[in-house]
C-alpha cells in the first residue's frame, strides 16, 4: 500500500507506512518465490505511487490467483500509543465501526454500480468469494501475529477497493494490517 507522494500513516520519528509496506512485501516475495508453483508479483517493488485502480490492473494483467494488500495501521486517538496488534480484512460488509472508518480512510467502500457491475451479479460473485477469502484471512491471522510478536486483533471485513478484483475473478483477496505504526512497540517490530 501507498508509495511515492502518498506516505500512508506516519508514525513518531517519521516512520512512514509506505516504507514499512514495501520492505515487508519485498521480504515476503523473496520468501515465497521458491515455495509457490507460480510467480510472485508485487504491485510495486520501488517507491512509486499506484492508484487503487492501477493496483487492481496489475492483478488483472498477471491473472492473479491470490491478492494480499499489505499495510500498517494507525490510531488517531489521544491514546494512539496504546493501540496494538495485527488484523486481517476480507471483502464483505464492514464487520464493525472500526472497519467502516477504515473503509472511509482508504478511499471509501467499493461500489459495484460505480464500476458498471450489475448488483445482482455482484452479490452472486461475492457470495462465492467470501468463503475462500475468509479462509485465507483466518490462515494468515493464525500465524502472523505470533510470528511478529503482536496481539491478534482478529479477522474483520470491509469493502476495500483493492480487493474487489478478487471477488470479480473468484480468487481470495485480503488486506493485512501488520501492526500500528502509531505504537512504539509495534513500530519497532514492523
Amino acid at each position: 500500500g501507498h508509495g511515492a507522494h502518498d506516505p500512508g500513516a506516519v508514525g513518531p520519528n517519521q516512520v512512514r507506512e509506505k516504507d514499512v509496506n514495501l520492505d515487508v512485501a519485498q521480504k515476503i516475495a523473496r520468501a515465497l518465490a521458491p515455495r509457490v508453483a507460480g510467480r510472485v508479483t508485487l504491485t510495486r517493488d520501488t517507491d512509486v505511487f499506484l492508484s487503487l485502480k492501477e493496483r487492481v490492473e496489475v492483478a488483472k494483467d498477471v491473472k492473479a490467483d491470490l491478492f494480499i494488500s499489505i499495510h500498517a495501521n494507525s490510531s488517531g486517538s489521544r491514546r494512539r500509543h496504546l493501540a496494538t496488534g495485527t488484523e486481517i480484512y476480507f471483502f464483505s460488509a464492514p464487520s464493525d465501526e472500526d472497519a467502516r472508518l477504515a473503509e472511509r480512510m482508504e478511499g471509501g467502500p467499493f461500489d459495484p454500480k460505480a464500476e458498471g457491475i450489475d448488483p445482482v451479479l455482484w452479490d452472486l460473485m461475492l457470495a462465492g468469494n467470501v468463503v475462500e477469502s475468509h479462509k485465507l484471512a483466518n490462515a494468515v491471522i493464525s500465524l502472523l501475529p505470533r510470528a511478529i510478536g503482536l496481539p491478534n486483533r482478529g479477522v474483520k471485513s470491509a469493502r476495500f477497493y483493492v480487493m474487489y478484483y478478487g471477488v470479480m475473478s473468484n480468487f481470495p483477496s485480503i488486506l493485512v494490517e501488520l501492526g500500528f505504526i502509531s505504537s512504539q512497540a509495534d513500530r519497532k517490530k514492523l
